[in-house]
């Protein structure tokens, strides 16, 4: 930790060991260097898996994962610079928000995670992810 900011050198992995079923999660970072993710999983993989910010170079990718199926997409980002990467989980959808905007959006039922899962910041071999802060929130009633 340096001047406010987690460096995680890859390979290495920060996991919470609070895990929930639903609620907000959102961590603001950059990946100056190869390939980082941030998700959801859970201890036990029928739990399924939120990848909401799975970062190389320009790409960022997304995999939502429940008992019987997955949905991913991708889109095009500068995760050399600093951004908002945010995920809610209801038992309707998950959505994924960059900067505060949708782009995301998995309601399929059988691609939705069982949970519990709980937050895991992850830096591949060579990678770097600087990150600014980690929020998580209880779900909305």
């Amino acid at each position: 930790m340096r001047s406010g900011v987690l460096t995680l050198s890859g390979p290495a992995a920060l996991c919470w060991t609070s895990a929930r079923t639903h609620g907000r999660w959102g961590v603001r970072m950059r990946v100056p260097t190869a390939e980082g993710a941030v998700l959801l999983t859970g201890a036990d993989p029928r739990a399924g898996e939120v990848r909401f910010a799975d970062l190389a170079g320009t790409r960022a990718s997304y995999a939502v994962r429940g008992d019987d199926g997955t949905t991913r997409g991708s889109t095009t980002i500068d995760a050399t610079r600093r951004h908002t990467w945010t995920v809610e989980w209801t038992a309707d959808a998950v959505v994924g928000l960059v900067d505060g905007k949708r782009w995301f959006r998995a309601d399929a039922s059988a691609a939705l995670p069982q949970g519990p899962l709980f937050l895991c910041l992850q830096a591949r071999q060579g990678a770097t992810l600087e990150v600014d802060h980690v929020r998580e929130y209880a779900p909305r009633r």
